[in-house]
């Protein structure tokens, strides 16, 4: 006795649970890079650089271009951070990026 062959709808369905794996992973790995988090925050000099450099992330899922969404401050655990919210221009997946503000540089 043979196996009857998948339907196409079986197979549309199993590749899109291989491409919603990926793209969990993808997201986990952009948490865990450095700005993905409050722990992993990117340091800079000056708040006047934040939306410069966060601009300059590529999205996690297609390297495409971010475009601003909001920029706050947030204080945790007595320390300043900004929390950049951003979001692609193509696929429109969210991203949040975390940068500290450091010392200014010496002269």
């Amino acid at each position: 006795m043979s196996t009857r062959p998948k339907r196409p709808r079986a197979h549309q369905r199993e590749k899109r649970r291989e491409l919603t794996k990926l793209v969990d992973k993808l997201d986990r790995l952009v948490h865990e890079s450095a700005g993905g988090s409050p722990e992993r925050a990117v340091e800079v000099s000056s708040a006047s650089v934040i939306e410069v450099k966060a601009r300059a992330h590529r999205c996690g899922r297609c390297e495409g271009e971010l475009l601003l969404v909001a920029h706050e401050a947030e204080f945790r655990n007595g320390v300043q951070l900004r929390r950049v919210d951003l979001q692609c221009r193509s696929c429109f997946a969210p991203r949040r990026a975390w940068f500290r503000l450091g010392p200014p540089p010496a002269n």
